[in-house]
């Protein structure tokens, strides 16, 4: 099996003999001998290293070292028009993760044979009647009805008193030392935890954009923060790293209160931590770290204490809560997208269609009103 430096030695190679006029007909050779885990490890640092954010890279890569494990003898010509092998990678790999996951799976795979067939590599790809399972269908019937009607965002009336009390809370810890409790094994306080879950309620910013937030990127005068970059919470040295994409550069408008929360933090910080005005303003200046998981335990117990119905909510479904919020509240799609860094309304109505129907609906017997 090659190891990653020895399939970028490939493409080394094969970047040689195009500049020689050699190209294809060496190359196809040296990549139509590879496993096809080889080819996709090789596939994903030739097409998509440095085209894509370092976390969806990630991504990638963790498939690629699943296919390696499962599947190491299977070669890339055994995909060539056989829609059983494919079946049987999308089978394995369903055994132990969920539906949507398996889907991510499916898509790179697919999207790897189809770069294979643009190559000249294989013949066809297999794309209809492919099944995709995953470990729901191992469940009860039971256990699926109740993870499906779980709520995954709160209600209007759970979100405004969520907020409520976070803000009101925050304030009140503020006043004290740094607050560890069960949380001291991984270094994290209290009060960093609740200030980014306010942060993110207030925003519906993502997770790691959150942490990449720093005191200078308040703009009290104008009621908006910038939100221009994240912080990669996934290594142990952290380090401040792009948006998503694009459209994820954006002023958020925020309200008076979670500015002056966050000044009140900043000055409590720089009291009990030191001031370090180049680092993020939401995460730990000591070895501590941002663990995701830490971050929804501590929500999950505050959705307990303030009797919601936590099943299914994390620290990523305030975003979808947030969102869901705006769209009953009437504020249009298109600025919504704008506010939380979507693209365009796309996703926003493939999600949430549900809402800006009822919300239609709501519209048109008012207009009803008015004219009866």
């Amino acid at each position: 099996m090659c190891h990653l430096q020895d399939l970028q030695a490939v493409s080394s190679d094969i970047a040689k003999l195009s500049q020689q006029g050699r190209g294809s007909q060496f190359w196809k050779k040296k990549v139509s001998a590879m496993s096809f885990a080889e080819y996709f490890e090789w596939w994903i640092d030739t097409y998509k290293n440095g085209r894509i954010s370092a976390i969806t890279l990630k991504k990638y890569f963790a498939h690629a070292k699943w296919l390696k494990t499962v599947a190491p003898d299977m070669m890339l010509h055994d995909l060539d028009s056989n829609r059983p092998a494919l079946q049987w990678l999308l089978d394995q790999y369903g055994k132990n993760h969920r539906h949507k996951t398996v889907l991510d799976f499916k898509v790179h795979v697919m999207e790897s044979l189809k770069s294979a067939q643009d190559d000249d590599l294989v013949k066809a790809v297999p794309k209809s009647r492919l099944v995709v399972p995953s470990v729901e269908s191992t469940w009860s019937i039971e256990h699926q009805n109740e993870v499906r009607n779980a709520p995954k965002v709160m209600t209007e009336a759970e979100y405004r008193m969520f907020k409520s009390r976070t803000d009101f809370e925050l304030g009140n810890m503020l006043k004290e030392k740094p607050i560890y409790g069960s949380n001291r094994d991984t270094g994290t306080c209290q009060q960093f935890i609740l200030a980014d879950i306010v942060f993110l309620t207030h925003t519906g910013a993502r997770f790691a954009e959150s942490l990449g937030f720093k005191k200078s990127d308040i703009h009290d005068d104008d009621g908006y923060v910038d939100i221009n970059k994240t912080w990669n919470y996934r290594v142990p040295e952290g380090g401040y790293m792009p948006t998503k994409n694009e459209s994820s550069v954006r002023h958020a408008v925020v309200d008076e209160s979670l500015i002056g929360l966050m000044d009140n933090f900043s000055n409590w910080k720089d009291k009990n931590f030191g001031a370090y005005p180049d680092l993020p303003l939401l995460v730990q200046t000591d070895d501590a770290k941002p663990y995701n998981a830490t971050y929804n335990r501590y929500l999950k117990g505050l959705l307990h204490e303030y009797g919601v119905k936590e099943n299914q909510l994390s620290i990523h479904k305030l975003r979808h809560t947030y969102i869901s919020y705006l769209l009953t509240q009437g504020i249009s799609a298109e600025m919504i997208a704008r506010q939380v860094g979507h693209t365009d309304t796309k996703m926003i109505m493939q999600v949430y269609g549900h809402l800006m129907a009822e919300k239609e609906q709501s519209d048109k017997l008012k207009m009803q009103s008015l004219m009866s």
